[in-house]
């Protein structure tokens, strides 16, 4: 059985570090690293044992248009990478850039076995519901062991609170937990279902009340199951 931790939107090698660093017995484990800003190759000449692949982890094999701000949050949707991290009606410069992508699913089932112990970690800005949607329906899902995520439905406003709710659903019906993932935060246990990154605005939250109660179940699935994990 390999070890495998898969860093899907790597930027700076920060994710990296973190791994390395936080998560118990990291040197076990074969690391990929993927992200779809090619400068951001340069941070991992210090990371001589990660592969680092300069694609966009994607839905099928081919080129893309990306939009690159310059700061974090570049992303497949412009309006994403455009949006400052504050709110507010100020917008990023961005650049659209054309950017291999590859079909996600199709290169773990390619490349790894379901004996193989998968950490995915996903950062992707907004195409994270792209990718799980097609892992899901197409089978490499059951791959993997542990999902860590950050979520971005807040920021994409092609994204709908339905489609972010009936993602977290399917993955429960697979018993998968996603756990927040941030180089920052001190926790890696923290499940990722915080409202913070569904609905933000105003007019958002109070749409979101006729989501409450479904949303609430879901929360209390992931209790469930994380507690059986533990």
């Amino acid at each position: 059985m390999r070890k495998i931790f898969l860093d899907c939107g790597a930027h700076e090698a920060s994710s990296v570090k973190r791994f390395k660093k936080d998560y118990p017995g990291s040197k076990e484990y074969e690391i990929y690293s993927f992200e779809g800003m090619a400068k951001c190759e340069k941070s991992f000449k210090k990371y001589p044992d990660v592969k680092f692949k300069n694609n966009l982890v994607w839905i099928e094999d081919g080129e893309r248009e990306f939009y690159v701000s310059g700061k974090e949050g570049s992303s497949v949707y412009k309006d994403k990478a455009e949006r400052r991290g504050g709110g507010g009606p100020r917008k990023h410069r961005v650049k659209e850039e054309t950017v291999k992508s590859i079909d996600f699913d199709r290169w773990v089932k390619e490349k790894f076995n379901k004996d193989d112990y998968i950490i995915l970690k996903m950062d992707i800005e907004g195409a994270e519901y792209e990718v799980l949607e097609h892992m899901i329906k197409n089978g490499s899902i059951n791959y993997i062991d542990k999902l860590y995520i950050e979520w971005h439905r807040a920021k994409v406003k092609e994204i709908t609170v339905e489609r972010h709710l009936d993602l977290l659903e399917s993955l429960a019906d697979l018993n998968i937990v996603p756990y927040h993932w941030s180089y920052t935060s001190k926790s890696l246990a923290s499940i990722a279902t915080s409202k913070r990154n569904i609905v933000r605005n105003e007019k958002d939250i109070k749409d979101f009340e006729q989501y409450q109660d479904r949303y609430d179940r879901i929360c209390e699935r992931y209790k469930e199951l994380h507690n059986k994990n533990v």
